[in-house]
């Protein structure tokens, strides 16, 4: 039995852990630079297109002879860097976007600052609709009990109506719905819609860790591979300039 509670304990105390360190991710914040990067962007048809450009080439001889004058000249039409790299970094900044986009807060995603939400004719009420909708879809990384804090702080503060008191009377499956009704019944102050803004955006900026983890490695491993292919686009042009460097250029062409 007490071998049991040890195991117990020490697999709490890895989850812990393990939670510790997902919240130390980037908030989405600094992953949306990344997601809303427009040759990132564009990586959807990279993955497209590379399978049959490939193809394409394969069927092609790699060299081609030129004759100018008394002169030949050798044509290689083979490119200077790895297709499958190439290939497989587009393949993980858009599975990175894909994630990004749906796992990203609508909150974070649309609106950068909050001249951008007043710019759109956003108010109190689409704050708190987005508010609600933050509390109510992240339930695994806003447990029920932050959920009612995070609630219970926003409704003090920049609202005045029903102080959030009441989601704190019933147990743990009760309260989410109960904060959710504090704040619907709340109303915005105009003179702290600014500070609500930020509160609100600010919460939404660390949510789901697991996602934001996923997508941090996944553009790491898409810049990772796609800065081999620029090294191989170099070493291209430097085994040409400075034959020297065959040997090494030859290492890298060959990764």
């Amino acid at each position: 039995m007490a071998e049991q509670e040890q195991v117990q304990v020490g697999f709490a105390a890895r989850v812990i852990k393990f939670r510790g360190w997902l919240n130390r991710m980037p908030p989405w914040s600094s992953l949306k630079a990344l997601g809303d990067n427009r040759v990132l962007k564009s990586s959807y048809v990279w993955v497209a297109i590379v399978p049959l450009v490939a193809r394409v080439l394969s069927d092609l001889p790699k060299e081609v002879r030129v004759s100018l004058g008394s002169h030949e000249i050798a044509l290689k039409l083979g490119l200077p860097f790895s297709w499958t790299i190439f290939f497989f970094a587009a393949v993980a900044a858009s599975a990175a976007n894909l994630v990004y986009m749906l796992a990203c807060p609508a909150m974070v995603k649309r609106y950068k600052t909050y001249a951008d939400f007043r710019d759109e004719g956003r108010g109190p009420d689409e704050l708190k609709t987005f508010f609600i909708e933050m509390l109510f879809r992240y339930n695994r990384s806003l447990s029920d009990f932050d959920a009612v804090n995070v609630a219970a702080h926003f409704v003090r503060t920049y609202c005045t109506g029903p102080t959030g008191a009441a989601a704190q009377r019933k147990g743990a499956a009760q309260k989410r719905w109960e904060a959710i009704v504090c704040v619907q019944h709340a109303e915005v102050r105009e003179d702290r819609l600014p500070d609500a803004f930020w509160y609100v955006r600010n919460q939404a900026d660390r949510l789901a860790p697991f996602w934001r983890a996923l997508c941090l490695m996944l553009f790491s491993v898409a810049f990772i591979w796609s800065f081999i292919v620029l090294l191989q686009n170099i070493c291209s042009v430097l085994e040409v300039v400075f034959p020297v460097m065959t040997p090494f250029c030859s290492v890298i062409r060959g990764v």
